[in-house]
């Protein structure tokens, strides 16, 4: 279980360091960290046990991965426009697991999961912006 919360730190640690970084030879430092990282885990094999530990222990893979997004959003919390890069990212990967569900798993073509998508966005913008409703009733 180890190697899964070394794992799940070094991975928000690279997510935070990316989202706050504000010079181009910053991000090329931290990419190529990730990559160096990346190929010492495959040469030693940590890749494998990583992967073993998070097919054993499903739970604490998500409670680490919410863990993990909490801590994101804590950290983030006075930098709007990393926040806003880090909910569009959360927000396109929830709608492409649904679609990856339909299309992949289910092989049905379904566009009403855009749809919603697309109209839920749609409302919680026009709420956002011409209502006086706090925002996290909007949301």
């Amino acid at each position: 279980m180890l190697p899964l919360i070394l794992v799940t730190v070094a991975t928000a640690g690279g997510i935070a360091g990316l989202l706050l970084a504000e010079k181009p030879w910053e991000i090329v430092a931290l990419t190529a960290a990730v990559i160096v990282a990346l190929l010492i885990s495959v040469r030693r094999g940590w890749d494998r046990t990583t992967l073993a530990a998070a097919v054993n222990h499903r739970p604490v893979v998500a409670v680490l991965a919410i863990a993990t997004i909490a801590g994101l959003g804590a950290l983030l919390r006075e930098d709007n426009f990393a926040l806003l890069m880090l909910a569009t990212a959360l927000l396109y990967a929830t709608a492409c697991i649904g679609l990856t569900l339909q299309f992949g798993y289910a092989g049905v073509v379904n566009f009403a999961g855009a749809a919603f998508f697309g109209c839920g966005a749609y409302t919680a913008t026009v709420l956002a912006t011409h209502t006086p409703l706090p925002h996290v009733l909007v949301l």
